[in-house]
């Protein structure tokens, strides 16, 4: 089983690297040399720029570690913080696949979107969702300016 995952990882470092050296070909190809080299370092600043996400993210990895927790999110800012943190450590990297990735990863609503994907996966409910026994809600009549009537809880016990 261990040389399946090596092999694996292997065709997946192959695959990628390949994807990388395309997609510069491709940049290359339609803005040139000189503007394609000034787009992969100004990723890469960009990416350095934003180390500190990666940098607060450990941090509170770390304190949440000294906490006791086992690691498991409460609620969805630590994903978050790690996709940021993803986020940077792709537009570091040389190529322009990584890049692509690693600008996506920055927009609110794909991590959003790649968050809700990976928790309907793991089984584990959204942070946001609140989950009642129907014994523990009821339901309040509401007045034209949307506050609960005087006297409406009353009515419905």
């Amino acid at each position: 089983m261990n040389s399946v995952n090596s092999k694996l990882i292997g065709a997946a470092l192959a695959a990628w690297i390949v994807l990388e050296i395309l997609s510069f070909a491709l940049v290359v190809r339609a803005v040139g040399l000189l503007v394609a080299i000034a787009l992969a370092i100004g990723a890469s600043l960009l990416g350095l720029s934003d180390v500190k996400r990666l940098l607060d993210f450990l941090r509170a990895r770390v304190a949440a570690k000294a906490k006791g927790d086992s690691g498991v999110m409460v609620d969805g800012a630590m994903l978050d913080g790690a996709m940021q943190a993803l986020a940077s450590i792709l537009l570091i990297l040389p190529g322009f696949a990584s890049d692509f990735v690693g600008l996506a990863l920055k927009s609110p609503s794909v991590r959003e979107n790649v968050a809700r994907r990976l928790r309907a996966r793991s089984g584990v409910a959204d942070p946001r969702l609140i989950d009642l026994d129907p014994r523990e809600w009821r339901r309040e009549a509401r007045s034209a300016g949307g506050r609960p009537r005087r006297g409406a809880a009353k009515q419905e016990r």
